[in-house]
């Protein structure tokens, strides 16, 4: 399953999250109540987990552009030369997973103490599930498609700003071979650069090709 869609399904795993979080600070302070605030920042934290494994995944196919496109206009030696990171900006105004207000509290019980934490962790799994269940899926579905949006907008334009560097390099070395101004091995080297750039471009608009298929 690519990750945009297992977030259509992220909801129990975010309330074990908080729940596991909420157990966690009783440990220092048996009498403490925490309500919506504390599970929200929990639940958010938890789905900013699963944002940046996304993240990670476009970050390496620009990382993976930049770095074919820069070791060809080396070889080149053309002036317009990219950084390997100058695609890195297509990262910006990935969306965040907005839970909205949550109206609850929760404190430790007695029976809690008695039978452990796993019991307690469950039992508050079941409260935060009845009180917010809905909500939490709600928001988790709501966040999967911006999310999906976001991965296909972002792939079309690393596809854009690939193509505008790739396609200059292609026509240069169209005129140089055309001049004989190459020997045979530097030739060759252009060559096998430019087919690392037809790897990275088919890479690129095969995401394109299947939104949110992060696998």
């Amino acid at each position: 399953m690519n990750l945009t869609d297992a977030l259509l399904d992220c909801a129990g795993g975010l309330i074990r999250t908080a729940a596991g979080a909420l157990v966690e600070t009783w440990t220092s302070d048996r009498n403490a109540v925490r309500g919506g605030a504390f599970l929200k920042a929990r639940i958010e934290a938890a789905a900013a987990e699963k944002s940046a494994r996304i993240a990670s995944l476009v970050e390496e196919a620009a990382l993976k552009s930049g770095r074919a496109l820069a070791k060809t206009a080396r070889t080149l030696g053309g002036e317009d030369r990219p950084e390997e990171d100058d695609l890195l900006d297509v990262l910006k105004d990935m969306p965040r997973f907005d839970l909205g207000n949550l109206e609850m509290e929760i404190a430790p019980g007695a029976i809690s103490s008695l039978l452990g934490r796993r019991w307690a962790r469950a039992r508050i799994e079941r409260r935060i599930g009845k009180a917010a269940g809905r909500q939490i899926s709600a928001a988790a579905s709501v966040y999967a498609r911006v999310s999906q949006a976001w991965v296909r907008r972002t792939f079309t334009d690393l596809q854009s700003r690939f193509d505008s560097y790739a396609d200059a390099y292609r026509a240069q070395l169209g005129r140089l071979t055309t001049n004989r101004a190459l020997g045979l091995e530097e030739e060759q080297a252009l060559r096998e650069d430019l087919a690392a750039l037809a790897g990275a471009d088919q890479g690129d608009a095969a995401r394109q090709d299947a939104p949110g298929a992060i696998t």
